[in-house]
């Protein structure tokens, strides 16, 4: 069995995207080292053996503009992106669902997995609760009880 390896349209989609102004230069390297990670790991799921390249490509570039937090702030970048990622919302949340399956132990992912789940491209049973800091105790103040001395000075002062 021979399977195609998304790099090569990972790389036009890059060059897409660029040309739409949606990739900015200083972003370039960090974006193309992120989503051939996201391609290097989706070889340990079966998505290549259900999907054609150029959708994980194009799923790898959606995953790699959520971790960086680079999705575009305006109407027109937005459409650019879309447009050259050209994949249907049904794939792209099959394979994203996919990916995250892969991350959802890797605490380095929690804030790729919740911001999926808050747009919709993964079920929320991936995402696990953000841990909640300890409460300080009611009768002292971020952790720190004041002396009994400093109470009983401060009640008995008068007018």
């Amino acid at each position: 069995m021979c399977v195609e390896n998304p790099l090569l349209a990972f790389i036009d989609l890059v060059n897409k995207l660029r040309a739409g102004d949606v990739l900015t230069e200083d972003l370039k390297q960090p974006f193309s080292q992120v989503g051939i990670n996201f391609i290097s790991d989706s070889y340990r799921t079966a998505l290549c053996l259900e999907f054609p390249p150029q959708k994980i490509a194009a799923a790898c570039a959606f995953l790699t503009v959520v971790f960086l937090r680079a999705l575009p702030d305006d109407r027109p970048r937005t459409a650019a992106l879309y447009g050259a990622l050209a994949i249907s919302e049904r794939s792209l949340r099959s394979i994203c669902t996919q990916m995250a399956e892969l991350y959802v132990e890797n605490k380095k992912c929690a804030r790729l997995l919740r911001d999926l789940a808050e747009m919709g491209h993964v079920p929320a049973e991936l995402v696990r609760p953000a841990p909640r800091p300890p409460v300080p105790p009611s009768d002292s103040v971020a952790g720190v009880t004041p002396s009994p001395s400093v109470l009983s000075s401060s009640s008995s002062a008068g007018p």
